[in-house]
């Protein structure tokens, strides 16, 4: 099984707004995540992803706050 790891870097970068950028990516199908120091590193199978309900995610999440993502996710 592939993974793709996708890294949100947040601002401001604390815990409150990294479980909130955590529990939108985990509706959309990421199963795990690891805080980091820009943000949160998360985790998806490569068969669920897709990229444009991270997109709409992403969007969603500017429109609020600051969220920074980069636009292709890395195979594990």
């Amino acid at each position: 099984m592939k993974y793709l790891e996708v890294t949100f870097t947040t601002h401001p970068c604390n815990e409150t707004v990294n479980d909130v950028v955590s529990a939108l990516a985990g509706e959309i199908g990421f199963e795990s995540f690891v805080e980091c120091e820009a943000g949160v590193q998360a985790y998806i199978q490569q068969t669920l992803f897709d990229e444009e309900a991270l997109k709409e995610m992403i969007a969603s999440i500017k429109r609020k706050k600051g969220l920074r993502a980069p636009p292709c996710p890395t195979l594990l």
